[in-house]
C-alpha cells in the first residue's frame, strides 16, 4: 500500500496518495510496525492538508496513530506544507502566539526540535 502511496503521488493523484498512505498506516499498525504507521499516517495528514483537508474513513483512522490532538495535527500539516506562523493564524483565527504554542507542543510530543523537524515527522512528502 506505501508503495502504492508513492506512485499516486508521483503521478499527482494526491487524495488517491493520501488515502493509500492512510490504509498503508493502519496495516502497519495492525502489523505492530509503529514507526512506519506513525510515517504513513503522517505523510497521509500532509497530503490531505494539500487537498483541503480532504477526509475518508481511512484518514479519520490513520491519524490516531499520530500522539497530537487534532488542532496539533492541523498545525503541523499547515508547518509541513511551508506555511508562516501568521498564515496559519490567519487561516485558523487564532493569534500568531496560539500557533506557536501548537507547535511547540506538537514538537515536544514528535520529539523534533523545530518547524523543520516538524515538518519531516508530520510527512517527508510535502516539499
Amino acid at each position: 500500500m506505501a508503495s502504492a502511496a508513492t506512485e499516486f503521488e508521483r503521478i499527482g493523484a494526491l487524495p488517491d496518495a493520501a488515502d493509500a498512505y492512510a490504509r498503508a498506516a493502519i496495516a502497519f499498525t495492525q502489523a505492530g510496525d509503529k514507526r512506519r504507521s506513525i510515517e504513513c499516517a503522517a505523510a497521509a495528514e500532509a497530503l490531505s492538508a494539500r487537498c483541503d483537508h480532504m477526509s475518508s474513513p481511512a484518514l479519520v483512522e490513520a491519524a490516531h496513530p499520530l500522539p497530537l490532538t487534532s488542532r496539533e495535527r492541523e498545525v503541523g500539516s499547515m508547518v509541513a506544507a511551508g506555511l508562516s506562523n501568521r498564515t496559519i493564524a490567519d487561516r485558523l483565527f487564532v493569534s500568531v502566539r496560539t500557533v506557536e504554542g501548537h507547535i511547540y507542543r506538537a514538537c515536544m510530543k514528535l520529539d523534533v526540535a523545530d518547524r523543520n523537524g516538524l515538518a519531516q515527522a508530520m510527512g517527508t512528502t510535502v516539499r
